[in-house]
């Protein structure tokens, strides 16, 4: 919803009153329930997420409806569920155990962005799989952009693909995502010990909000060990002797035990993701507590 000159909005009673051509009634006539958008809902406004969420509902709710292959996840207790589609701003992300199943979801998010006259970006697309081996014969799904021009796309099965900030590689063992947060918190620490004009309070502020927030929020989803995360911490730890004036040599548990018992009482990046996870399971074991069982897209 764009400024992006007139677009006709059809709404979906006219969308039911297609002609037996597939066409809608003429402009102006009686039967004519469309509208003209001429400015559109600007970035940050406070109904944008309405906006939104009125559009993607529609899409979502049709791939509920689409039949495929569905890929399943183990829910709380002993239950199993279909995984949903994913999607956020104008991101969507949708799983199959088959080829079939992708390409019966593809049919419909092809004749959704027809209708409402949207742009699938083809240069984004990614069809991959997770922890499987090239097949004998290749295999493709076809989507279809303006002028239903098909396009198709061919599976990936090693790499890495992005979903919603997270690095997956696809061999399962997540190193790249890891190798990258360790380059950002390295980068990070390293900007800001150099930032002379701010505090040391001020420093160390920074550092917990912004650069461990982001290593937190990967880390919560990662498999990585305890030892793994505590390497995540090096670059963290340094940064806290130097402003704490405190020797190299210093205990790192000095840094993160509470002040009672004459530590720092700084947190820890490795504490706030294992919390995170627990708060995962929790939510799971006990839905009634934290949400619904089956996460929705």
């Amino acid at each position: 919803m764009d400024c992006d000159g007139p677009v006709t909005v059809r709404t979906p009673l006219a969308l039911s009153r297609l002609g037996p051509r597939g066409r809608f009634p003429p402009r102006g006539s009686s039967e004519d329930l469309s509208f003209t958008c001429n400015m559109g809902t600007p970035q940050g406004d406070v109904s944008s997420p309405a906006a939104w969420l009125a559009v993607m509902d529609i899409l979502l709710r049709a791939l509920e409806h689409t039949p495929n292959h569905p890929y399943t996840l183990r829910g709380s207790g002993d239950t199993i569920y279909s995984a949903p589609e994913v999607s956020f701003a104008d991101d969507l992300t949708t799983f199959s155990s088959d080829c079939r199943g992708l390409q019966a979801q593809a049919h419909t998010v092809s004749a959704f962005t027809g209708f409402f006259g949207l742009t699938i970006a083809t240069h984004k697309l990614r069809l991959v799989v997770f922890g499987g081996s090239s097949p004998p014969l290749p295999e493709t799904v076809v989507v279809h952009t303006a002028s239903w021009r098909p396009v198709p796309l061919s599976l990936q099965y090693s790499g890495v693909v992005r979903i919603l900030g997270y690095h997956f590689s696809l061999d399962g063992s997540h190193a790249y995502q890891r190798t990258l947060t360790k380059q950002r918190i390295t980068v990070a620490c390293g900007a800001m010990h150099h930032a002379t004009r701010s505090s040391p309070a001020g420093v160390a502020l920074s550092a917990m909000v912004s650069c461990m927030a982001r290593a937190s929020y990967v880390g919560q989803f990662s498999p990585w060990t305890l030892k793994e995360l505590q390497a995540l911490e090096v670059p963290l730890n340094n940064l806290f002797r130097r402003l704490l004036k405190m020797m190299p040599t210093c205990a790192t548990n000095l840094l993160y035990m509470t002040t009672p018992y004459g530590g720092a009482g700084l947190p820890c990046l490795s504490d706030n993701v294992i919390r995170r996870k627990w708060k995962i399971v929790h939510r799971s074991l006990h839905p009634s507590h934290g949400g619904p069982t089956r996460p929705r897209g």
